[in-house]
Formats: structure tokens, sequence, C-alpha cells
């Protein structure tokens, strides 16, 4: 779920398990303040979807076994 939320926010078209994570900022920025800074401050269902803007479910990881 977190690996596609980084690709909706990279827009990348791809499947999320061919993100390049090398030198990419933006990643570590997106991290940085939507996972790291949060820590547990929220209840985990309302983390992942904060953190992801989609509520915990098994839809990205069916999406990513296809």
């Amino acid at each position: 779920q977190l690996r596609g939320a980084l690709a909706r926010r990279l827009g990348h078209a791809g499947p999320t398990s061919t993100i390049d994570y090398v030198d990419r900022s933006e990643i570590g920025a997106f991290l940085d303040e939507m996972i790291f800074k949060p820590g547990r401050s929220l209840p985990w269902p309302e983390f992942v979807n904060v953190a992801t803007g989609e509520d915990l479910g098994i839809d990205a990881y069916i999406a990513e076994v296809k």
C-alpha cells in the first residue's frame, strides 16, 4: 500500500516493484513527512489512511501479486 502511494505521488505507471528509489529526494521527503514524523500519533488504520490516502486493505497487495 505504501509503494502504491509512492507510485501515485511519483506518477509511476508501471508495476510498483519497478519504482527506482535511488537518488529520489522526494521519496525521502514523503517518508519523513508522512511516515516518520507522525510516528505512533494515530491509530494504525487512521495512520495508513493519512499516509497512503486509502483505507487499510488488501487491494494494493493483490495488485502487486497479479
